[in-house]
């Protein structure tokens, strides 16, 4: 008995992407059916949609730190606006 070998649809996505980077979903699709891989358009999506959030959220930027000095101004500058709202 011949035995198929488990396919990462996911990882199959990923690479036919990697060499494709324009690909629509749909052609993702038809590619993969023609490798013999059966695969739906929400998978894709989501794939799709998954592994860009990880690629944004790798290039975010971290938030801007303040120095001592700054953050003591804007302590007094919160100080003179409550004084004045008193």
């Amino acid at each position: 008995m011949v035995t198929k070998q488990a396919v990462n649809k996911a990882q199959a996505v990923r690479d036919y992407l990697n060499a494709h980077p324009k690909a629509t979903t749909k052609e993702v699709v038809a590619a993969l059916d023609k490798q013999g891989i059966k695969i739906t358009l929400g998978h894709v999506a989501t794939i799709k949609m998954f592994d860009d959030a990880k690629k944004e959220a790798a290039t975010e930027k971290p938030a801007d730190t303040l120095t001592l000095d700054q953050l003591k101004i804007l302590a007094q500058a919160i100080k003179r606006i409550r004084s004045r709202s008193h």
